[in-house]
């Protein structure tokens, strides 16, 4: 096999730019809360919003629940300055 020299940035790869935009992303800042664990989910192919998620750890069942559906977003400009796109409060989880 013989070794070839490309130009910087010019060299094939199996990764094209559709790949990249359809990986869905890690949850971002969970929080627990009682008996719920909440996050925030990206959703690149939901026009690039971010859903606000939760489950219940006494009802594994009953699976993950997106609390903040569709068309809402829960992203917001603060966190890039290492605030959070929400916030939870002591007694005000829904069942």
């Amino acid at each position: 096999m013989s070794k070839r020299s490309l130009p910087f940035g010019t060299w094939p790869s199996p990764i094209t730019a559709t790949d990249l935009a359809r990986h869905e992303g890690a949850p971002n800042w969970p929080v627990a809360l009682g008996e719920e664990v909440w996050w925030a989910e990206p959703r690149p192919s939901e026009s690039g919003r971010v859903a606000l998620c939760r489950t219940r750890l006494d009802a594994p069942a009953r699976g993950t629940e997106t609390v903040l559906p569709a068309p809402w977003n829960a992203r917001s400009r603060v966190h890039e300055y290492g605030g959070r796109a929400y916030a939870l409060l002591p007694g005000t989880t829904g069942a």
